[in-house]
């Protein structure tokens, strides 16, 4: 049962931005070595109650809120995994469980008594959150990812690039879902991740760039696409 405990910091910047900042993090971060030049595709089912109630967390600024999400990789033989991302302010734990591809099925259809199977506690506290809570599939999410990595403070930069989704098809093994952009064209999500202090040189690039960090959430984005449409 993978666990990550880590600040993660957020920005947005544009297409020229983030190449300046891809160029200097490549002199003292390795490239992420799930991915080639262009990436890797990441599709996300994220699950809510019937009233939003995480969706609402996270608008209503609440400092402690959680996801639960399905998560797989464009990648050949790329991991099924259960998620359960909690944050109370900056920091933030990340729980996951590994999953075969019917199991990813049958949660998406809502056999969560399965989970109770998996070892370790995380499993019983999901489906204990997601029976009780009445969690329903909402939103599948997206996106192309490069990242660069150091063990150094388990530092993890990542840009995320042609986010978009759908409330409609939530399989998530379709690749054929019609999916509605969520960003505006050259928009990137720079997410800066990393346990204990962020390396010297890694802050004074961001510093540098001039990157305005932001509290965005790729979920609560494309739910307020949905929602709303784009203001």
């Amino acid at each position: 049962m993978p666990e990550v405990l880590r600040n993660e910091l957020k920005y947005i910047v544009n297409e020229a931005s983030a190449a300046v900042i891809r160029n200097a993090l490549s002199e003292v971060l390795e490239p992420d070595s799930n991915g080639g030049e262009d990436g890797y595709v990441i599709r996300s089912l994220y699950f809510d109650t019937p009233d939003d109630a995480d969706f609402s967390a996270k608008l209503d600024g609440l400092d402690v809120r959680r996801k639960i999400r399905l998560r797989t990789y464009d990648t050949p033989g790329s991991p099924l995994k259960m998620e359960l991302k909690e944050k109370t302010g900056k920091q933030q734990r990340k729980r996951s469980i590994l999953l075969t591809k019917w199991e990813t099925e049958r949660i998406q259809d809502g056999e969560y008594s399965l989970l109770l199977d998996k070892p370790g506690e995380l499993g019983q506290k999901l489906y204990i959150e997601m029976a009780c809570g009445v969690y329903r599939p909402k939103c599948i999410v997206v996106y192309r990812r490069t990242a660069f990595v150091s063990e150094y403070s388990e530092t993890r930069i990542t840009f995320d690039s042609e986010l978009c989704s759908t409330e409609s098809d939530l399989d998530i093994f379709d690749r054929d879902a019609v999916l509605w952009p969520v960003t505006e064209p050259g928009s990137i999500t720079m997410e800066v991740k990393f346990s204990g202090v962020l390396m010297s040189p890694v802050r004074q690039i961001i510093k540098k760039s001039g990157a305005q960090q932001v509290s965005n959430s790729k979920y609560v984005m494309a739910r307020t696409i949905t929602r709303h449409g784009r203001r």
